[in-house]
């Protein structure tokens, strides 16, 4: 009797572990269906063996071009390299590294800002986001501060010219 109980016990909580852990599974699903965030696992040759994207349409490349292969077979130098020593940064002192880089698809110029961090060991996650709408945004506020700052040298110009005008024609009448 006492085996058998014993054996129930072990039944419900083998279950109760079952159960959270489902329900943790579907909690992590949730939460990388929400992120808009591009997240890619590597190892630490540089080999992507995994990926997640809300929607893989929107990737650069598709990911059959891309699994199995490394940072450098697959992208520019202008990104593999700050890649590979975000990658190493990651692993030698197990701290988030983050870098931007930009790239042109379409004919238009994009922006992304990358988090290497270390997972699973020897294992790379790095978090890509696109960061485009808010660089464009800085972009055109420094443009407009530009126009703005010579708009006020040239209306400072008129009143320092009107003014000299003013105070050359008084001393004529």
């Amino acid at each position: 009797v006492e085996v058998a109980a014993n054996l129930a016990g072990i039944a419900i909580d083998h279950q109760r572990t079952l159960e959270a852990l489902r329900r943790s599974e579907e909690r992590n699903r949730a939460i990388l269906r929400a992120i808009p965030d591009w997240m890619f696992i590597l190892n630490a040759d540089g080999v992507f063996l995994d990926y997640h994207a809300k929607d893989p349409a929107e990737l650069l490349l598709p990911p059959e071009v891309f699994l199995g292969k490394t940072i450098w077979e697959v992208m520019p130098p202008v990104i593999s390299s700050p890649l590979s020593a975000a990658m190493a940064g990651a692993l030698a002192s197990d701290e988030p590294q983050k870098f931007e880089y930009t790239l042109e698809s379409d004919q238009t110029l994009h922006f992304y800002e990358a988090c290497v961090v270390r997972c699973d060991g020897n294992k790379i996650l790095s978090i890509v986001r696109d960061i485009s709408d808010r660089k464009r945004a800085e972009m055109d506020a420094v443009i407009q501060r530009r126009e703005l700052a010579h708009l006020s040298r040239v209306t400072t110009l008129g009143e320092m010219s009107g003014a000299l005008a003013h105070e050359l024609s008084q001393p004529m009448s």
